[in-house]
């Protein structure tokens, strides 16, 4: 047992599902289901792998840093090798890679692109003002890989949602910046406001693809996730900045990485409906019960 949750902890396992939330966001705003179940499958191979692939290359990335901030962290504190983790990460890697190619041409392509912006972030940029928006675009890429498999990926309302997720991620990214030491309030005022910008806008493309949010005819349903997910996440960044202590800033990176699930589930709700909408949502439970055993961040 403390082999597989050393494993677990590398992985930042609970994290997963957001993963697997932009897939069903991205295949659903294309496809009325999740068939063929093969495609589909293929598809959320892709995106696990590789996301639990980058998982385990920041921590060999990083290993100096985490011996200093989390030398708890499973490579730091001597649970597995840095090699080990090495070769872990490149395997993983590797199968998303064949699994993307496998299920079609445009799906291997995109993986390839979201590796090579993954390895990028990890080994490269991380640290550098280009950090938050190549981790942006690493997202980006993964709900465009949900959608890869439909006749036209690249229409502009699913570009639209790609960057508005993209730009969620840089907000969360450049929030979670310092979050094992300190952060200026102001960094986390202007981080927080790029990720309610992002909402707003989401929510504003919604509204106007889906035909049954026409204004003052029906209420547009849908909004009510992004609304109660903005309040969710707003009270906790809210308090982060009034008090921008480590602790309080890492647990509010948590919350908003886990409100990826409610971002994907709007998404969903706008084009397939409520139903829907609440199967993406218990994604939240494995993911929140998870998080309390195991780090996210």
């Amino acid at each position: 047992m403390s082999r597989l949750k050393t494993l677990l902890e590398l992985l930042r396992f609970p994290a997963l599902f957001t993963a697997m939330a932009d897939i069903f966001a991205g295949y659903l705003f294309q496809h009325d289901g999740l068939g063929p179940g093969r495609t589909f499958g293929g598809l959320l191979a892709c995106s696990s792998l590789i996301y639990l692939g980058g998982m385990v290359l920041n921590d060999v990335c990083d290993v100096e840093q985490d011996r200093r901030e989390r030398p708890g962290r499973p490579i730091p504190s001597g649970r597995i090798s840095r090699r080990g983790a090495l070769v872990l990460a490149v395997v993983l890697l590797a199968s998303g890679l064949a699994a993307g190619a496998a299920v079609s041409t445009r799906s291997g392509i995109i993986a390839a692109v979201l590796v090579v912006c993954v390895v990028a972030y990890d080994a490269l940029v991380k640290s550098t003002m280009l950090g938050p928006v190549v981790m942006g675009a690493c997202r980006s890429l993964n709900i465009l890989l949900g959608m890869s498999t439909a006749a036209a990926p690249w229409s502009g309302p699913a570009l639209h949602v790609t960057i508005a997720l993209g730009m969620y991620i840089l907000g969360l990214t450049w929030f979670a910046r310092r979050e094992a030491s300190s952060t200026a309030r102001w960094q986390l005022a202007i981080s927080s406001a790029v990720m309610d910008l992002a909402m707003a806008s989401l929510v504003g493309l919604l509204v106007y693809v889906n035909p049954d949010a026409t204004p003052f005819v029906r209420f547009p349903y849908f909004v009510v996730i992004p609304f109660l997910l903005v309040v969710w996440i707003g009270r906790a960044t809210y308090g982060a900045i009034e008090q921008p202590r480590p602790g309080g800033v890492q647990t509010t990176v948590g919350k908003a990485l886990m409100g990826i699930i409610g971002f994907d589930a709007s998404v969903v709700c706008a084009m397939r409906g409520p139903v829907w909408a609440v199967g993406v949502l218990l994604m939240l439970v494995p993911a929140m019960l998870l998080a309390r055993r195991i780090s996210p961040t």
